[in-house]
């Protein structure tokens, strides 16, 4: 589990970024294992272009890598965008915080305005 708090030490852009990395993973993932089926059901019907004459274990081993790629991305992409929920959720925290201190030295601002409002009056009538 220390992986998960390495995470949360992550700041946002670096956090972004490796999100970023993990999905560009993912499609890559995405398209290898695309490339490897096709080539394996050409090669088992004898339809491969010369271009792609390699044998059917470099198909296979293709799809294995892909979809090892595919599960390491999609952790990837689990935990960076909790991370960064994580993040948003403590910089929302943050801003509801600030927002209640200036709320209430506002309030106390005009509650010192009236008074001196109503100190001035005051002193106009006599």
């Amino acid at each position: 589990m220390g992986y998960c708090v390495s995470l949360l030490l992550l700041s946002k852009p670096g956090t972004e970024a490796l999100l970023d990395v993990s999905e560009i993973g993912l499609l890559i993932s995405g398209f290898v294992l695309v490339f490897g089926a096709i080539g394996e059901y050409l090669e088992e019907h004898g339809r491969l272009p010369r271009w792609m004459k390699w044998p059917k274990l470099a198909f296979i081993i293709m799809v294995v890598l892909s979809l090892v790629g595919e599960f390491v991305s999609d952790a990837g992409v689990f935990l960076f965008a909790r991370a960064l929920q994580t993040i948003s959720d403590r910089e929302l925290a943050e801003m509801k915080n600030k927002l209640e201190v200036s709320t209430a030295a506002l309030t106390a601002d005009f509650k010192f305005m009236d008074t001196m409002n109503t100190l001035a009056q005051a002193e106009l009538r006599l």
